[in-house]
């Protein structure tokens, strides 16, 4: 079995569906968060962190050349939290190894997305944190993004979930078939 990279825009699942793949298939989970935040606090000149444009770029190749190495490893596990965009994991992630999955709301209109983040915020979301306009503008460009990373999911044939509408439905059906996927 592969491991596992879940990329997608923000709070469109990718932490969600990852522990629930940890719950029920026990496979680790890596948090991209946890690495830009880390990178920010201890290594600043590189560059990346949390809200720091151009961070995924500069993540993403070191980010692959760890998880490369790590993965000859018996230990399966889960990277999400990775922002990154799919053209870029796909250039530098080892197929052999590993599979990828795309979340976004490629069809939601922004007050339907706005709505959606606001059903699902918990309190340790940054998006909890915001206010209503706040929020509104940064989401704004979440779903334009969303449809560019499904066209290029298309075009590099990698699975893509919109997660825009019956979210959980499709993430259970997602983890009930993770065996299947993974192969």
């Amino acid at each position: 079995m592969k491991n596992l990279i879940i990329l997608g825009k923000p709070r469109s699942g990718k932490t969600t569906l990852a522990e629930q793949i940890n719950k029920q298939y026990n496979m680790g989970i890596i948090s991209t968060d946890c690495l830009r935040s880390a990178f920010f606090r201890f290594f600043p000149e590189n560059g990346i962190g949390l809200g720091v444009p151009t961070s995924d770029e500069k993540l993403t190749p070191w980010l692959m050349d760890f998880v490369n190495i790590q993965s000859s490893r018996s230990l399966k596990y889960v990277i999400e939290g990775c922002e990154c965009s799919p053209r870029m994991v796909f250039k530098h992630v080892d197929h052999e190894k590993f599979k990828i999955v795309c979340l976004g709301y490629p069809t939601l209109t922004l007050d339907e997305l706005f709505e959606a983040v606001r059903a699902n915020d918990t309190d340790m979301d940054w998006s909890k944190k915001r206010t209503d306009e706040e929020l509104r503008n940064e989401i704004v460009h979440y779903i334009g993004g969303s449809k560019q990373w499904q066209k290029d999911c298309e075009e590099l044939g990698i699975l893509f979930i919109d997660t825009g509408t019956d979210r959980q439905l499709k993430k259970d059906e997602f983890v009930n078939n993770l065996e299947e996927f993974l192969k």
